[in-house]
């Protein structure tokens, strides 16, 4: 294969979702690179056209590369890169005095996003302080890219660098036979990792630069038995459900902990929507557990946790574990969702499960020893109507007490518009500030049975998109969910604090 780019082939303008984002190709932005000083027909200045590969090639490259550098190859200087495939990897090279992409790939004449994915590594190595650079450092690759401002002007700065490099270039067959020696990892200076190369290697540091250690924890649970197809399922549809959310900072030590056992039992404790049960889930993922979600209340028995005698067919009754119980015998991650809303009773039972003890009694004269991957994670909104005060030699049994505060605004503003969908920031922004007003008047006029989270918001945003209104669809998601008994309150909501600020707003 030798083709000659083709630049407008290059930068066709797909308009699929791009993967990582919530953005499509073809949007438009006002935010533009420096370079980009021409306004197209009809508009006053110039404006960001994001192309489908380009922006894909841009969102994927932290998670698709798995090596960048330099090497000497048939005796000429190239850049590599090493991309993660759902099979296997794939390798390119760029020889910068030939002009010459050495590329295997099924698309059209070899024209894919990973070519953006080459030029952008190449362009900030050289241009680490450039405009591309700048731009896409800024950016929060740990959950979907929300941040128009610096994806667009990385998008339009990298397709100014990459006409430059397409223009007169060829795509030649990559050789994997060719004689060749990694001579420089440049992967620290771009993703800040090591390079794992596949070919032979001969490493030099760039100047200037120092390797970054890679950070991550390689601890995982282990299981001396399989996973039942049920638990498999379970894990399948979690992870699925998990993608692109990612461990808060302050839980990360518990990635050691929970593993070693220096940990059996952690509390959560913070206002509804604070991710408390959602981390529980992450640590399933990471540590490779299955979690089991159990929500608690009021009317909470014994058995419910613990399991009891199920009648079985041709008469008789044999025992069934529980949920906690399954989970003590054969190791998994409990969470007792609302745990301060069971009553002390029913949380006695758990003593024995979580102390020094390690066992439990069943009616069935049964003792069941802890198992050594069995961990508790108990989860509790506080000071919240129904909720039951919690005895401290309770408390006292569990390792870690951890307190989760309020997400900053811009994590609520990317949270709710990632799992709704819905795209309009500006909304999205307004919607968070509402959502702050009506909890400080909720905590400051200390309004009985109403509470406020994250939930309420991405649950607006994706109404909207059905109604089209704003207004309306504030009341059943916002306005009734908030508060649903005192109609004085609902008025307040709804007139002081929701209607001023988006009477009018397209949505």
């Amino acid at each position: 294969m030798s083709v000659t780019f083709n630049v407008s082939a290059a930068f066709t303008r797909g308009r699929s979702e791009i993967p990582g984002t919530v953005f499509k190709g073809n949007d438009r932005s006002i935010h533009c690179s420096n370079r980009n000083t021409r306004p197209q027909r009809g508009l006053s200045k110039p404006m960001a056209i994001i192309s489908f590969s380009m922006g894909k090639g841009l969102a994927s490259l932290q998670k698709n590369v798995l090596a960048f550098g330099k090497t000497e190859t048939s005796g000429n200087e190239r850049y590599i890169m090493e991309f993660e495939r759902p099979v296997g990897s794939m390798v390119m090279e760029y020889e910068p005095s030939t002009r010459t992409f050495y590329h295997t790939c099924s698309a059209t004449n070899g024209f894919c996003y990973h070519l953006f994915e080459m030029i952008a590594a190449i362009q900030m190595a050289e241009n680490p302080s450039g405009e591309l650079a700048n731009h896409y450092n800024e950016l929060d690759f740990s959950s979907i890219i929300t941040d128009e401002k610096n994806f667009f002007i990385a998008c339009d700065a990298l397709y100014f660098d990459a006409k430059e490099y397409f223009d007169g270039a060829t795509i030649e067959e990559f050789d994997g036979n060719e004689p060749r020696t990694v001579t420089m990892d440049l992967t620290p200076q771009l993703l800040k990792k090591d390079g794992v190369f596949s070919t032979p290697t001969s490493i030099t540091t760039p100047t200037g630069a120092q390797p970054v250690q890679n950070t991550a924890i390689p601890l995982q649970m282990e299981w001396n038995r399989e996973f039942t197809d049920e638990e498999k399922a379970m894990m399948e549809k979690s992870e699925q459900e998990l993608i692109g959310k990612d461990l808060p900072d302050h839980l990360k030590p518990l990635l050691k902990q929970l593993p070693t056992g220096d940990v059996l039992t952690a509390l959560f404790i913070g206002d509804a929507g604070t991710s408390k049960t959602t981390s529980c889930r992450i640590l399933g993922r990471e540590l490779n557990a299955p979690v089991y979600v159990q929500n608690l209340s009021l009317n909470s028995e014994e058995l419910d946790l613990i399991g009891g005698f199920v009648p079985v067919p041709g008469g008789g009754f044999e025992w069934k574990d529980g949920v906690l119980v399954q989970a003590f015998r054969n190791g998994g991650f409990f969470v007792a969702d609302e745990i301060n809303f069971a009553k002390p009773a029913v949380l006695g039972v758990l003593n024995n499960m979580l102390d020094g003890v390690g066992q439990i009694v069943l009616r069935s004269g049964e003792v069941v020893d802890r198992h050594p991957n069995f961990r508790f994670f108990g989860c509790m909104n506080v000071a919240y109507v129904g909720t039951q005060r919690m005895n401290q030699a309770f408390i006292n049994r569990f390792n870690r007490v951890v307190k989760f505060t309020d997400m900053s605004r811009d994590k609520q503003i990317q949270i709710v518009m990632s799992e709704s969908g819905y795209k309009n920031r500006a909304v999205v922004e307004k919607m968070v500030d509402v959502a702050k007003t009506i909890k400080d008047k909720i905590k400051e006029e200390q309004i009985d049975g109403a509470s406020i989270s994250i939930r309420n918001l991405v649950n607006w945003a994706t109404d909207v998109k059905a109604t089209g209104n704003i207004l309306e669809s504030s009341w059943s998601t916002m306005v009734w969910a908030v508060c649903y008994e005192d109609e004085d309150v609902q008025k307040e909501i709804f007139e002081d604090i929701i209607n001023p600020r988006f009477q009018g707003v397209r949505a």
